[in-house]
């Protein structure tokens, strides 16, 4: 799972977290895009700015915008995302880009670094962990 803040020149990747039942790419797709709103969200966040993500998810794009997932197994990762927008009092709009467009972003999903610097030479590369997913109310 790989993202970046042009901005900041900085990039971030992480491996797919192992599970016992794989959710598929579109989970990590949605996670990946939930990781680059909580790290804007909790370093530049402030009341009322807007915050843009580029994905070349389409269904990701789309779950974010409506805040309707497809899938039970996505909820957690919309959950999440209310819960930093209520926390840090941001507007959230994630657009789609040609997956061709995303080449940082896809070098630093696959740990391929050398391609990562080679398009963007003052990256700074980092690690990063995915937050704790909002579960919602247990059940009775």
């Amino acid at each position: 799972m790989g993202f970046w803040s042009l901005m900041h020149l900085h990039g971030f990747q992480c491996p797919t977290p192992e599970s016992k039942v794989d959710p598929g790419i579109f989970f990590h797709e949605a996670l990946t895009t939930l990781s680059a709103i909580n790290w804007v969200a909790r370093r530049h966040a402030f009341p009322n700015v807007r915050i843009a993500v580029m994905c070349d998810n389409q269904n990701t794009v789309n779950m974010f915008n409506s805040l309707h997932a497809r899938s039970p197994t996505l909820n957690p990762v919309l959950l999440t995302a209310v819960d930093l927008m209520i926390e840090f009092q941001f507007k959230l709009q994630v657009f789609w880009i040609k997956g061709e467009h995303n080449t940082v972003a896809d070098a630093l999903s696959q740990f391929d670094n050398d391609t990562a610097l080679d398009l963007e030479p003052s990256l700074t590369i980092s690690t990063f962990t995915p937050p704790r997913l909002t579960l919602g109310p247990q059940k009775k």
